[in-house]
């Protein structure tokens, strides 16, 4: 069980890592869209905002895609710390069970387990 709850700690610290990193790419993405945006107003060029922001601004594209990237890490460490707390809840209501050893009429030992 002490194995279960370390590996939860460790992933714990996984996800707020991961977390961290998510938010501060978006908040990087966000700039980078108002920066672009700004720039896109300045410079009225008489086309789509999407269209403008694929063909001219890199900084953007880099930024979302690491956004992207950081969105899938995110979403991956979170699902391995919910496996990893789920299956420390799983061990801790295990040990919480009384089991109880008796031996039947020929003397065969069996193990009842209480809830």
């Amino acid at each position: 069980m002490a194995d279960s709850k370390s590996d939860t700690e460790l992933k714990k610290e996984q996800y707020e890592e991961a977390r961290k990193n998510w938010l501060d790419t978006a908040k990087a993405a966000q700039q980078a869209k108002s920066e672009a945006k700004q720039k896109y107003e300045e410079a009225n060029p008489g086309i789509p905002f999407v269209e403008w922001l694929l063909r001219r601004s890199p900084a953007f594209l880099r930024a979302h895609h690491e956004f992207g990237k950081a969105q899938a890490k995110f979403d991956e460490v979170y699902l391995e710390y919910d496996n990893a707390a789920a299956q420390a809840w799983i061990n801790a209501k295990d040990a919480e069970r009384e089991r109880r050893w008796y031996k039947d009429e020929d003397g065969t030992p069996f193990l009842i387990i209480l809830p």
